[in-house]
């Protein structure tokens, strides 16, 4: 029976990427994305974190490399090329969300305000 890994991040796995920023120029990446022990299994952590890569204006071609299959070397060279000081560093997409979240309710709030002065509009032209 397999036994099941211990991730490093409970819930995600970090990734290692060989890759080229947005100027074209050779770069590497290392990011942490969520996914089930299946879903590792059946790599479908790779196609996460090629999206990830992209929201992050990354290019490709990807040399992928999860945490699992990572020699130490390239995973330590990442970690430093990339200010990494703490794997916790890693974790921030939760935080992000809720980023996201906090912006659309302030979005929700300006729009009820604008229909308030569109109806004050209207009774002022009457």
């Amino acid at each position: 029976m397999a036994q099941k890994k211990k991730r490093r991040i409970p819930g995600k796995i970090i990734v290692v990427a060989a890759c080229h920023n947005a100027g074209g120029e050779p770069d590497l990446a290392i990011i942490a994305v969520p996914a089930t022990e299946l879903e590792i299994k059946n790599g479908d952590h790779y196609e996460r974190a090629g999206e990830r890569l992209i929201d992050e204006d990354f290019e490709e071609p990807y040399v992928l490399f999860d945490e699992d299959e990572c020699p130490a070397w390239l995973f330590e060279g990442a970690c430093q090329h990339c200010g990494v000081k703490s794997i916790q560093d890693l974790d921030t997409e939760d935080e992000e969300d809720e980023d996201v979240e906090d912006e659309e309710d302030d979005i929700d709030e300006d729009e009820e305000f604008d229909e308030d002065e569109d109806e004050d509009e209207d009774e002022e032209g009457e």
